[in-house]
């Protein structure tokens, strides 16, 4: 069980302090009114991870471009945490999360973790400002995760895309990164002035791009595409 007062110091130019209790026992840990902050941005933990309440968290990032140089914004929330250390097991619920990202309003609600080293999500929406996306499941080669899409505008995304894009599908694959199956049920809207609809499937699996019935209409134009690329990708 370690109490720390105060520790100062500096982290990737910027100031950075700690303070509070924190507590490891094997792969749990347990902190209390454990402080972290970093020039504007401030988090804030209690509570036990291996407990049915988990570790309370607090959040008030005023400076994105501290963590990441190319993301502007801010964002503050609360939620909770459980897990273990190893890994094996991680559950992030978020219960508000909002701010701003880039010139967009940003919002996030839902759960987020790891069972057995695959990605969970139940009810994971995140908002960027006109555009939403919903996660549902477990991302493996079995059960996958449903996603549903509703950009109405996706000029927020990208400024290079003009138009609205909504539709339904499931993703499949490895946390490693090794497969990662892209099912498209549906998808319709506008890109620039042209209607777009798209269904398949997309797959990448050892850095290999393959496709499956995978059909893609721009405006009166129809492609239809099948198989696996030579290429690496």
């Amino acid at each position: 069980d370690v109490q720390i007062k105060r520790l100062s110091g500096s982290l990737q130019g910027y100031p950075l302090s700690l303070s509070g209790g924190i507590k490891r026992q094997g792969d749990a840990i347990s902190a209390r009114d454990l402080v972290v902050e970093s020039n504007r941005n401030r988090i804030v933990l209690n509570g036990s991870a291996t407990d049915a309440k988990g570790v309370a968290w607090q959040v008030d990032i005023a400076d994105l471009t501290q963590l990441k140089p190319t993301l502007t914004g801010r964002l503050k929330g609360q939620g909770r945490v459980q897990g273990l250390l190893d890994g094996s097991y991680l559950d992030i619920s978020i219960q508000k999360l909002e701010g701003q990202l880039l010139e967009f309003p940003l919002n996030a609600a839902g759960q987020v973790g790891l069972r057995d080293k695959k990605v969970v999500a139940r009810d994971l929406a995140l908002v960027v400002g006109q555009n939403r996306a919903v996660f549902n499941g477990q991302i493996d080669e079995k059960v996958g995760v449903t996603w549903t899409l509703d950009a109405r505008n996706l000029a927020q995304l990208n400024p290079q895309l003009q138009g609205s894009l909504k539709g339904s599908g499931r993703l499949e694959g490895a946390l490693d990164g090794s497969h990662l199956s892209i099912s498209i049920a549906q998808l319709n809207g506008r890109l620039r002035d042209y209607p777009v609809t798209a269904r398949g499937q997309v797959v990448v699996h050892d850095k290999a791009l393959s496709t499956e019935g995978l059909s893609v209409e721009v405006g009166q134009n129809r492609f239809v595409l099948s198989g696996k690329a030579g290429d690496k990708v």
